[in-house]
């Protein structure tokens, strides 16, 4: 076989070959199976009984899903689905790939990264579902649905960092700090806040449809609120 494109064998399909292959490699993804408690770090609990590379691809699904409890940087794709992946206290997620969270036609809330560590986009992150924040998150670059509008939800530390892009819903929490420098379109028929949700000098909000500040939150607004 000579392969000029791409063969990639999935989860659960198998490749078996006892001839010759050339050309380009077979992409084996990284499937969390799980099995051996939630942590990343403990490689049994990946289908090739290794931890993923940054290259990846990672893919996690139907499942309840790991804790990521280690610094790791994705520079190919992470793709989720009807799953929940938790940035632990002591774990850090970079992006500089493609993280794709959910898709549509699945129930609300049933694809969820939950940050309790670090978060760091300088990619695309695809939120098609719900976006959690307890910890510290910043988006450098492109916050976005490629199917359904998702939601960012935050308790923590979220900075939408100036030059960068957020499109979805929001709910802003009590004792959560949401500060936009950049451009962010709420979408979602339906946002609210009982944090603080920050509008700084240069910065754009785009309020398509609603924001109910709820008794508790504070909006202060020193850019262009639409």
């Amino acid at each position: 076989i000579h392969n000029t494109g791409t063969i990639d064998v999935g989860c659960s399909a198998g490749f078996h070959n006892t001839g010759t292959l050339t050309g380009n490699p077979i992409l084996i993804p990284f499937c969390w199976v799980g099995g051996h408690g939630a942590l990343w770090s403990t490689t049994a609990n990946w289908n090739t009984n290794s931890l993923p590379t940054a290259a990846g691809p990672v893919i996690i699904k139907f499942t309840s899903g790991p804790t990521l409890d280690v610094a790791f940087t994705l520079t190919g794709t992470l793709t989720m689905q009807l799953s929940t992946l938790v940035i632990g206290a002591t774990g850090a997620l970079t992006n500089e790939g493609t993280i794709t969270l959910g898709q549509g036609g699945q129930p609300p809330a049933s694809t969820v990264i939950r940050n309790e560590g670090t978060l760091v986009n300088n990619a695309t992150l695809n939120n098609n579902d719900l976006l959690v924040n307890h910890g510290t998150a910043t988006n450098n670059a492109t916050i976005e649905p490629s199917s359904v509008v998702g939601v960012v939800e935050n308790s923590g530390t979220f900075i939408n960092a100036a030059g960068a892009f957020l499109e979805g819903g929001l709910r802003g929490l009590t004792g959560g700090e949401f500060r936009n420098l950049g451009e962010v379109n709420l979408n979602r028929s339906t946002n609210s806040n009982t944090g603080l949700v920050t509008n700084h000098s240069g910065a754009t909000l785009n309020v398509n449809n609603a924001l109910a500040n709820d008794p508790g939150g504070r909006i202060e607004n020193d850019g262009a609120l639409n």
